[in-house]
């Protein structure tokens, strides 16, 4: 069994004592999302978080990283673009 799949496989049974996740229906995920947007969130994550990491990118032998500030202002010129 691959890494990943015994990770999801956990997830599911539960963190320790295997007990179930409850099960999610579509109605009480509307009802937890209902007037959000993905543009809504993503600005709210920004306005919390503006110095969090929101992006890693292979760079050579490293890793280049984006804030969600830098991201949003990628995100701004991007769509400035699109007009």
């Amino acid at each position: 069994m691959s890494t990943l799949r015994a990770r999801a496989l956990h997830m599911v049974k539960g963190n320790e004592g295997g007990s179930p996740v409850p099960q999610v229906t579509n109605e009480m995920l509307a009802e937890q999302t209902r007037g959000q947007t993905v543009p809504s969130r993503f600005l709210q994550t920004v306005r919390s978080r503006p110095d969090a990491v929101a992006l890693k990118a292979r760079d050579g032998d490293g890793w280049q990283e984006s804030t969600f500030a830098e991201y949003a202002e990628d995100a701004c010129r991007v769509a400035a673009g699109l007009r």
